[in-house]
C-alpha cells in the first residue's frame, strides 16, 4: 500500500483533478459523495443560532446528516420547497433560494447552503453557479453535491463555480468502479478540512491525511484513470451529448407507447408524505418529523429547528418511494403541484436544465407511468413491487418512484444503451396494464 499502491493513488487523483478542471493540491480521494459531505459537515463549526440551507429534493443520506450535525450544534435547518414549476424551468430555483435568505431576515444566519448539482430525482440539473453566488453574498458557504456530474454534465470545470466544496462520484458517468469519488476544497479550507477516519495520515495535511485513512482496497480508485482515458478517447461532449439525445427520444417513445389510449388521470398535487426511503418502501415509517414553522425536530434528532420556506405557487410535496440508483444513498422527496402544460392524457417527463442549450437534457430523465391494473396502486410499495418485478422478471434495471399519487421511472442513457432497451421498458410496463 504505502509503494506501488500510493503511488498509483496519487497519480489517479491527478488524473481525476485536471479532468474536471482543478489543481491536483486541492483534490482529495473519497469511497463515495456521502463520505465526502460527511467530511466536510464534521469540519464546520455550528452553533446556536446558525442555519443550514438545502432544498427538499436533498438527497435523504445528506439530509440526515445535516440533521445529525445540527442537532448536535442546537442549529436549525431551512429547506427550500421546490415545486414542480421550478424542476420543469430550473432557472427559477434561483429566486426560490432568494426567497428563502429573504424570509429570514436576509439569510444572514445561514452558515452553510448545500446544494444538488443534479437532482437525483427528478433529474434536473440545477444553475449551480448562480445559486453559488446568491448564497455566498450573504455570507454563507456552500458546499455542492455533484454525485451525477463527471461524465454527466458537460465541460464541468469545479473551480469555477465559486463554490468552497464540490464532491462528485466516479463510478457512476464516469465508468471507474464503485467506491471512487472525489472531494474538492478551496485552498482556504484546506487546513480545517479533516477526513472522518484518522490514520497514519495524521498531521501530513489536507491531501496527506485523505490518502491515508487506514488500510482500504484502492483498486476502485486505480482504475480512475483508465476510465477517464476512455472518456477522452471518446470525448466527453460528444458522449453527453450522445445521452442527452438517446435518453430524449427514449422519454418520447415511451410516452408514445403508454399514451396510444385516452388516459384519465387526476392533476398532481395536493399534500402528500414527506421524502420515503427504502425502509419505509418496506413497511416503516417515514423519514424525519419534519413540521411547519419552526418547531418540531428535523429526521432522529429533536434539538435542532426546521423551517420550510416554499416556492411561489407551489404546494404539497412529491415523495421519492422507490429506486435506490446507489448502494450509499437514498433519493428525497420534492414539493409538488399540477404539472405546467400536463394535460388529461399527456404523461409529464422531467429532467434537464442547468447550463445545457434549450431543450437539452442530461442522461436521466424522470417519465411519469400510465395507470396500470386495478390491482396496482401508486405507493411505495407498489413501487418496490414493480422494480423487483422489472428487475428479476424482465432483466430490466430502472429505479421506480411513487410521487404525487403517480408512479415514475428514471431512465438513463449511456453508450452501450440502444433504443430496445427502452422498448422493452414500454412492452414490460404495458403488460402491467392489461386486466
Amino acid at each position: 500500500m504505502e509503494t506501488m499502491a500510493l503511488k498509483g493513488l496519487v497519480w489517479a487523483v491527478a488524473d481525476a483533478a485536471r479532468f474536471v478542471g482543478a489543481s491536483p493540491d486541492d483534490v482529495v480521494p473519497v469511497a463515495n459523495a456521502t463520505s465526502a459531505i460527511n467530511a466536510v459537515l464534521s469540519s464546520i463549526e455550528l452553533r446556536r443560532g446558525d442555519w443550514v440551507l438545502m432544498f427538499n429534493t436533498t438527497y435523504p443520506a445528506v439530509k440526515s446528516t445535516l440533521a445529525r450535525v445540527a442537532s448536535a450544534a442546537s442549529a436549525s435547518i431551512l429547506e427550500v420547497q421546490l415545486g414542480l414549476e421550478e424542476l420543469l424551468h430550473p432557472e427559477l430555483t434561483v429566486d426560490a433560494v432568494k426567497a428563502a435568505l429573504d424570509a429570514m431576515g436576509g439569510g444572514r444566519r445561514v452558515r452553510l447552503a448545500v446544494l444538488d448539482h443534479v437532482i437525483s430525482f427528478p433529474p434536473v440539473v440545477l444553475p449551480v453557479k448562480e445559486l453559488v453566488t446568491v448564497c455566498k453574498q450573504v455570507g454563507a458557504r456552500v458546499l455542492v453535491d455533484g454525485a451525477h456530474a463527471v461524465g454527466n454534465v458537460p465541460r464541468l470545470q469545479i473551480p469555477s463555480l465559486g463554490a468552497d466544496f464540490y464532491t462528485t462520484n466516479l463510478h457512476k458517468w464516469g465508468c471507474s468502479p464503485k467506491g471512487a469519488a472525489l472531494l474538492w476544497a478551496a485552498p482556504e479550507h484546506h487546513a480545517a478540512l479533516r477526513p472522518v477516519v484518522t490514520s497514519h495520515g495524521y498531521r501530513l495535511g489536507f491531501r496527506g491525511e485523505f490518502l491515508w485513512q487506514g488500510t482500504a482496497d484502492p483498486s476502485a480508485w486505480l482504475a480512475v484513470p483508465a476510465a477517464l482515458a476512455m472518456l477522452r478517447a471518446l470525448g466527453p461532449e460528444r458522449v453527453a451529448a450522445h445521452n442527452a439525445a438517446l435518453v430524449s427520444e427514449a422519454a418520447a417513445a415511451l410516452r408514445r407507447c403508454w399514451e396510444g389510449e385516452n388516459i384519465k388521470r387526476e392533476p398532481l398535487g395536493g399534500a402528500v408524505a414527506a421524502a420515503t426511503t427504502m425502509a419505509a418502501a418496506a413497511g416503516t415509517s417515514t423519514v424525519g418529523d419534519r413540521r411547519e414553522a419552526t418547531g418540531g425536530g428535523v429526521g432522529p434528532d429533536r434539538n435542532s429547528q426546521a423551517l420550510r420556506v416554499g416556492a411561489g405557487g407551489t404546494g404539497g410535496s412529491l415523495s421519492r418511494g422507490a429506486g435506490n440508483d446507489h448502494a450509499d444513498r437514498e433519493d428525497a422527496g420534492l414539493a409538488g403541484e399540477q404539472g405546467q402544460g400536463a394535460g388529461a392524457s399527456e404523461l409529464l417527463v422531467i429532467g434537464g436544465g442547468g447550463d445545457w442549450e434549450e431543450g437539452g437534457v442530461a442522461g436521466m430523465l424522470a417519465v411519469q407511468l400510465p395507470p396500470l391494473r386495478p390491482d396496482y396502486g401508486c405507493t411505495a410499495e407498489d413501487a418496490v413491487q414493480i422494480q423487483r418485478w422489472l428487475r428479476y422478471e424482465r432483466n430490466i434495471e430502472v429505479p421506480v418512484v411513487a410521487a404525487s399519487g403517480s408512479l415514475w421511472v428514471r431512465i438513463s442513457s449511456q453508450i452501450y444503451n440502444e433504443k430496445e432497451d427502452y422498448d422493452k421498458l414500454g412492452e414490460a410496463i404495458s403488460v402491467l396494464r392489461r386486466s
